[in-house]
């Protein structure tokens, strides 16, 4: 009995440090992030100070529409997690096809990039896990679908801002200057936005004009 109750303890123990070690290493994984996530805080004090409750911001880095509707009373554009709510595949696409175009993503990188480089994360960010479990990976989206989102991005990309500006609510665009942002070079863009502030060298927050 004894040799029993000192082996169970000794697998318990075992167990328990096996599962702190494999939380360390969780954290550690998420360090980078969680540090990153820090420069976002004057962007949010910002927008918690001078926004308009329940507002809709879009960004040109993920990370940091990630955190807008956890920290303020704002919502989002578009997020990498709007696949896994109630939003309709246009939604998803027309967000998506925001955040490229903004980052000055042109339909010729497209034709080069979706098929390629993007394949996977426009399989998993539009169409979830179907494609994985269909056919063992998100990277196996078939040729003909990406075509047709080829072809839907670049009919996105040739429209003006008007009508992009106009399909679904926007109010703010946050620019992080440390990223591509060819996209607000574009003279018809800029004409439709107010520039309210630039906050520590690197963030210009925009309002919308419709």
């Amino acid at each position: 009995r004894i040799v029993l109750v000192g082996f169970v303890s000794a697998s318990l123990i075992l167990l328990i440090f096996s599962s702190f070690k494999s939380q360390v290493s969780a954290y550690e994984n998420q360090k980078g992030v969680a540090l990153n996530n820090q420069n976002y805080a004057p962007v949010v004090e910002w927008l918690n100070k001078n926004a308009s409750k329940g507002a809709v911001v879009e960004t040109t880095y993920q990370s940091l529409n990630d955190i807008i509707p956890v920290y303020t009373g704002l919502n989002v554009y578009y997020s990498y997690y709007a696949q896994f709510y109630l939003n309709s595949f246009d939604q998803l696409e027309k967000g998506l096809f925001l955040e490229y175009r903004l980052r000055g993503l042109t339909p010729e990188v497209a034709r080069r990039d979706f098929p390629q480089a993007l394949r996977p994360q426009i399989s998993s960010l539009l169409y979830v896990i179907y494609y994985r479990d269909a056919y063992g990976g998100y990277e196996n989206i078939p040729d003909s679908v990406l075509q047709k989102i080829i072809s839907d991005y670049s009919e996105y990309y040739n429209k003006n801002w008007d009508e992009v500006l106009a399909q679904y609510p926007l109010n703010y665009i946050i620019m992080d200057m440390n990223q591509e942002g060819a996209g607000f070079s574009d003279p018809d863009l800029l004409n439709h936005l107010n520039k309210l502030a630039i906050i520590n060298s690197r963030f210009i927050i925009f309002s919308v004009r419709k």
